[in-house]
């Protein structure tokens, strides 16, 4: 089951947004992420969170509507975001796309919510308006579509990763390594619509930027 979370970051409409939205099967929003669902006319199912950003008339709106609103106290250990992920894993998601997550001016949210991906038992991605994250954890092979131009970016995650091959990249790697802490990997260019990154060992953040 494919459930989307409504995050608090911006996520504007796009034809990428529209396109995920389409294979949801289930819609949830962490608190003020309900307004960016409703803002792209999607009604989430439930809101989870302390409720400390979403506006009270549009939290009132939801419970008229039939939304289910999972309230939490403010003194706790998690964000908003991971008890959204956790309700996604109890109603039994075996993937999850965070909207949102990605995009916004809280930089420490957004690392914090990219962080979960890698301890998530469950596969997170993360999409923006014009950009689609996922990690990749080796040995495996990632293929993406885009077009010509389009941009990706593979970042190592808590350490250097290794056995790297691209396919179709306008900077080749074969069996190459990416050093943690350093940026050799960003901002990579599509040479076709399809493209093919294998990893042997480590974890990569790949963001694929639509341009």
């Amino acid at each position: 089951m494919h459930a989307v979370i409504f995050a608090g970051g911006d996520c504007a409409d796009s034809p990428l947004s529209q396109t995920v939205l389409k294979t949801a099967d289930l819609i949830l929003a962490a608190d003020g992420g309900a307004e960016s669902a409703l803002q792209l006319g999607v009604f989430p199912k439930a809101v989870i969170g302390d409720f400390d950003s979403l506006k009270p008339s549009i939290k009132k709106e939801l419970t008229k509507k039939g939304a289910q609103i999972i309230s939490f106290r403010k003194e706790k250990d998690e964000t908003d975001t991971e008890l959204a992920i956790l309700h996604a894993e109890k109603l039994g998601a075996t993937k999850i796309t965070i909207f949102g997550g990605i995009a916004g001016d809280r930089i420490d949210h957004i690392l914090a919510t990219i962080f979960l991906g890698f301890i998530s038992p469950v596969p997170l991605e993360f999409i923006s308006a014009y950009q689609h994250a996922k990690i990749v954890i080796g040995p495996a092979t990632v293929s993406l579509s885009g077009k010509k131009g389009d941009l990706l970016s593979l970042i190592p995650f808590k350490k250097d990763v290794k056995g790297i091959s691209t396919k179709n990249l306008y900077y080749p790697l074969k069996n190459g390594t990416l050093i943690f802490g350093k940026p050799r990997g960003v901002s990579n260019v599509f040479t076709d619509s399809l493209i093919r990154v294998s990893v042997k060992e480590g974890s990569l953040f790949m963001v694929h930027t639509s341009i």
